[in-house]
């Protein structure tokens, strides 16, 4: 804490099998003449742990701070920030090659154009507010190839996009999920705005449980459990997929509430509530799944 503030003039690099600590209180300023040019290299691992009463900061003017990164040569270490406050930066979290973990909880992140885009890491996001530098705008969150992971209580108008890993997705305000090449739960989510737009492509064994959804698409899944969600503007459409169970919800569209195609297969839809404002409220294709 002694020094603080730190006046960043260059970017700063965490070698590999290094550790930089910072303690509650600091405040790390990034110079509002930066122009987005400096940003912290994670090589090696970065505790920036704060307390409730005594946030970590690190602040900038405009997009100074260019965010925490990698380059493509280098793994990344790990990082782990708890109570820390990121205001603001171009791309908060950028990871472009294999890294070991990503833990941010309880923390306030402002970015411009990415929350966070990491590959091959694990990651665990709890308990966080995300905001974007400009009003009405949405950024993303992308975890690709990822190992098992965590994201839950985060808000923000967030696009998050993960793959290849179990997820759980729990207790959310956010606007869209993307979710490919996965298993999991996404339960008890809501829209920062309206409903969460959902995505499933190539999936297998989730759990879709208690979320307020605008649209839920799914390609190509199997053994899934679609059960007590309220879905209000798109409806629920399923392709190419197998053994889905659609039970106890409530399902408002503008035009199709359920729509089957493509040799969907072994989808049973018991004691919903379906309402179409437009055209039929049920469709159903070449393979008709039985409705109880």
């Amino acid at each position: 804490l002694e020094g603080s503030p730190y006046v960043v003039l260059d970017t700063c690099i965490i070698p590999v099998e290094q550790t930089l600590t910072l303690e509650p209180g600091v405040v790390v300023q990034f110079p509002d003449d930066a122009n987005g040019q400096f940003c912290f290299m994670v090589h090696g691992n970065l505790n920036a742990i704060g307390t409730e009463e005594d946030s970590i900061y690190f602040l900038s003017g405009a997009t100074a701070f260019s965010g925490f990164t990698s380059d493509w040569w280098t793994n990344t270490g790990s990082i782990f920030m708890e109570y820390c406050v990121v205001d603001s930066a171009r791309d908060a979290f950028h990871f472009p090659i294999d890294a070991d973990s990503l833990e941010i909880h309880r923390s306030r992140i402002v970015a411009v154009f990415r929350f966070a885009d990491a590959n091959n890491m694990f990651t665990f996001l709890t308990n966080n507010e995300f905001h974007t530098a400009t009003p009405e705008q949405t950024a993303g969150i992308q975890l690709v190839d990822c190992q098992p992971g965590e994201f839950y209580h985060n808000s923000g108008p967030i696009r998050l996009r993960v793959s290849g890993a179990w997820w759980n997705l729990h207790d959310n305000n956010i606007d869209f999920i993307n979710m490919t090449h996965c298993g999991g739960e996404i339960t008890n989510n809501n829209g920062f705005v309206d409903g969460v737009h959902c995505d499933i492509l190539w999936s297998n064994d989730l759990l879709i449980e208690n979320n307020n959804l605008s649209t839920l698409f799914l390609d190509e899944v199997a053994n899934v459990i679609i059960r007590s969600n309220l879905i209000d503007g798109g409806g629920i459409g399923v392709w190419l997929s197998d053994n889905v169970l659609i039970q106890y919800n409530e399902v408002y569209a503008f035009n199709n509430a359920l729509d089957f195609f493509s040799n969907t297969e072994n989808v049973l839809v018991q004691n919903n509530i379906i309402t179409s404002t437009n055209r039929s409220a049920f469709m159903g294709s070449h393979n008709d799944p039985p409705v109880t």
